[in-house]
């Protein structure tokens, strides 16, 4: 089943849905506000009246209310999922990842909506409060706001989690997202592109698993950030990064044979759409949108063959015409 994602509304497209839905629920499900094409938390807030729902472009999505606790505190996964092909799907999850906990203990009491530090895990929000601890050993990996997933697995394990059934749950929340976009992301890639197995992305998957543990896909970044405030951040995110280049094959090419690549790319490509234009159509676009084209096009029809008239000899007898 795919109910791993909480009930979500495309606000103003769905915003007539949403009111309908709002009322009905209204005192007994909390719902957060996004803004879309944002980042790092900015503008997040858990909506208390319909009155403050923004007229721009935003996401609203039902509050999970009872998320896992450790220490009283709420906190959300940071998976990384490196994808190298969707036809055939072929995607590999690394085995590190964070643990970002936000910064006061987690209620739902009225006067405690609105405070961030208590409902959101961003690190970027979260490293401005007052009692944030950062992370300065990497051996110490569960200390402060910030652990690695291997930390969390080892406290989990201690206070009796199923560690093993949770991250099974997990895995089939991320094949399963993949399996959602494939068609949309392999078509863009088959237009897009000479070779479609010459492409790859690095995803960060942004999961919070419940009291009941029942993972819930909070969202996917496209561009992960590979910023290193914390040694912890350095160890993860380096480690992450060389994994992923010597999976993919990357090595370093010296400037010649990089730019002999860029140019046979960009002859493959502009060769595959041409083919893709009907002859009709492309003779009539290439001389306006290819000058170059134009030109040598124009050379050829000079070049051809021209018909010389005979020329007449001394004795009076046609002479065979020279050769063009």
């Amino acid at each position: 089943e795919f109910d791993f994602v909480p009930e979500t509304f495309v606000l103003p497209q769905q915003l007539r849905s949403f009111k309908q839905r709002y009322l009905k629920t209204r005192g007994e499900q909390l719902w957060i506000v996004k803004p879309s094409a944002s980042s790092q938390g900015r503008g997040i807030f858990i909506l208390r009246n319909l009155i403050e729902l923004p007229l721009k472009d935003v996401v609203v999505s039902r509050y999970v209310e009872k998320p896992m606790l450790i220490q009283g505190l709420k906190f959300d996964l940071r998976i990384y999922v490196l994808v190298t092909s969707f036809r055939p799907l072929v995607a590999y999850v690394y085995r590190e990842g964070l643990t970002r906990f936000a910064s006061k203990p987690y209620s739902t009491d009225e006067e405690h909506l609105a405070d961030v530090y208590r409902h959101l895990t961003n690190y970027s929000i979260n490293k401005g409060a007052d009692n944030f601890q950062e992370n300065q050993r990497v051996q110490a990996d569960n200390y402060g706001h910030k652990w690695s997933l291997s930390a969390l697995n080892r406290h989990l394990k201690c206070v009796g989690v199923d560690v093993k059934e949770m991250w099974s749950r997990i895995m089939d929340v991320i094949v399963k997202t993949l399996l959602s976009v494939e068609p949309a992301i392999s078509t863009a890639t088959k237009e897009a592109c000479i070779h479609e197995q010459s492409c790859f992305e690095l995803y960060g998957f942004d999961v919070l698993v419940d009291e009941q543990l029942k993972p819930w896909l909070l969202e996917v970044n496209l561009s992960p950030s590979m910023q290193a405030d914390s040694p912890l951040d350095k160890q993860i995110k380096s480690s992450l990064l060389a994994d992923a280049f010597n999976l993919l094959g990357v090595r370093r090419l010296d400037p010649q044979t990089l730019t002999s690549a860029r140019l046979r790319a960009r002859f493959l490509y502009m060769s595959k759409l041409q083919q893709s234009i009907p002859v009709k159509s492309r003779n009539l676009l290439g001389h306006r949108q290819d000058p170059l084209r134009a030109q040598d096009t124009a050379e050829d029809e000079s070049d051809a063959p021209v018909s010389i008239p005979p020329i007449p000899s001394d004795e009076g007898e046609n002479s065979s015409p020279s050769p063009p």
